[in-house]
C-alpha cells in the first residue's frame, strides 16, 4: 500500500521544501533591498550584511534540495521546464553564483577595497537580488498563464513561445507582490535583530501596500481560472486562501503596531506559505500547463518517476533534509535574537 501511494506521498515533502525555500528566498532578497538603501554610516549596516551572508547560504541550500527533489520526482516536468526556460534558468544560476562570490569577496577583502570596487560589489550583492526575483516572477507568471506548446508523437515538447512571453501582466504583478512581501518579512526580522524603529516603520508600510495589492487579485484570479479545469471544491478552497491572505497581513500589521515581534514574523511567513499554496492549487494537477490544448499539459500524475527512483530518493532525502531543516531553524533563531550592545 505504501509503495503504491509513494508518488502521492512525495507531493507533501516537495511542497514543504518549496515553501521553505520561497520563505528563505524572499527574506534574502528583502534584506538585500533594505541593505541597498541604508546609508554607509548607519551603525546597523554591518549587522544587516552579516544576516545577508547567513541567509544566502540557507537559501541556496534549500534551492538545491528543491531542484534535486523536483528532478527525481517529476523527471518529465523537470525536463519540460528546463527546455522551455533554459535561458532564464541559466541566467538565474549565473546570477546566484556571482552574488555569492561578491558576498564572500567583500567579506574577506573589505579593508583593502577601493571606493569604486566597494560600490560595484554592493551592486552585485543587492541589485542582483532583484534580477533573481524578476526571473522567478517571469517563470511563475508564464506558468499561471499557460505556455503555448504541444507534445509530438514521441512525447517531446514542441514550444511555440519565446522568452519575451514571460514579460506579461501576471509576471509583473507577481514581481510586485514578491518585492513587497520580501521587504515586509526582512523589515520585521531586522527590527527584531536591531530594534531600530525605521525597520518597524518600513514593515508597517510594506504590509499595508501588500494588503492593498492582494485586494486587487480577485478579478485577475477569476479571469485566470477559466482556462483550467477547476471543480467547485477547488475554487472555493482557493477563494478561502485568498480571504486568509489579507487576514494574515492584517495580523502582521496589528502585531507590528503593538510591538508583538514574534507574532509578526510568524504571520509574515504564513503569508508566503498561503501564497505558495494558492499558486500550487491554481496549477494542480498540472505542473507545466499548455494553453493550446489543456489535455497535453504535463501534470504531476503523468510525469512521476518510476517507483524504484522514488524509493531511493526517499532514503536519500530524509536524513540530509532533516539535518538542514534543523540547522536552518537554529540559524534563523540565532538571527532573530536581538543584538546586545555592549
Amino acid at each position: 500500500m505504501l509503495i503504491e501511494n509513494l508518488p502521492k506521498i512525495w507531493i507533501a515533502p516537495l511542497l514543504w521544501t518549496w515553501n521553505v525555500s520561497l520563505i528563505t528566498l524572499t527574506f534574502d532578497i528583502g534584506i538585500s533591498i533594505i541593505y541597498r538603501f541604508m546609508s554607509k554610516n548607519n551603525p546597523h549596516k554591518i549587522t544587516i550584511f552579516n544576516i545577508i551572508k547567513q541567509s544566502t547560504i540557507i537559501t541556496q541550500l534549500w534551492i538545491l534540495i528543491c531542484a534535486t527533489l523536483f528532478f527525481a520526482i517529476f523527471s518529465q516536468a523537470f525536463a519540460g521546464i528546463s527546455s522551455l526556460f533554459s535561458p532564464l534558468l541559466t541566467l538565474l544560476l549565473f546570477t546566484l553564483a556571482i552574488r555569492t562570490l561578491a558576498i564572500k569577496f567583500y567579506d574577506i577583502r573589505i579593508g583593502k577595497l577601493t571606493v569604486q570596487i566597494k560600490k560595484l560589489i554592493n551592486w552585485l550583492i543587492t541589485d542582483t537580488a532583484l534580477v533573481i526575483l524578476c526571473i522567478i516572477s517571469g517563470i511563475l507568471g508564464t506558468l499561471l498563464n499557460g505556455i503555448p506548446f504541444y507534445l509530438n508523437n514521441n512525447a517531446q515538447i514542441v514550444a511555440l513561445f519565446s522568452i519575451e512571453s514571460c514579460l506579461n501582466a501576471t509576471s509583473l504583478y507577481i514581481f510586485l507582490l514578491l518585492v513587497t512581501a520580501s521587504i515586509m518579512q526582512a523589515s520585521i526580522m531586522s527590527y527584531i535583530k536591531t530594534g531600530w524603529k525605521n525597520f518597524k516603520t518600513t514593515g508597517l508600510i510594506s504590509s499595508m501596500i501588500f494588503l492593498s495589492m492582494i485586494s486587487l487579485a480577485i478579478i485577475p484570479f477569476e479571469m485566470m481560472s477559466e482556462p483550467f479545469m477547476f471543480n467547485v471544491f477547488s475554487k472555493n478552497l482557493i477563494r478561502l486562501c485568498f480571504i486568509t491572505l489579507p487576514i494574515s497581513t492584517f495580523i502582521t500589521i496589528i502585531s507590528l503596531f503593538f510591538d508583538k515581534k514574534i507574532l509578526a514574523i510568524l504571520a509574515s511567513c504564513g503569508i508566503i506559505k498561503i501564497a505558495m499554496l494558492i499558486f500550487a492549487m491554481i496549477l494542480f494537477p498540472n505542473i507545466v500547463p499548455s494553453n493550446i490544448d489543456i489535455s497535453q499539459s504535463i501534470s504531476c500524475i503523468t510525469s512521476f518517476s518510476d517507483i524504484k527512483t522514488l524509493q531511493i530518493m526517499l532514503g536519500i532525502f530524509i536524513f540530509p533534509s532533516l539535518a538542514i531543516a534543523l540547522w536552518s531553524v537554529w540559524l534563523f533563531k540565532k538571527l532573530m535574537q536581538p543584538k546586545i550592545n555592549k
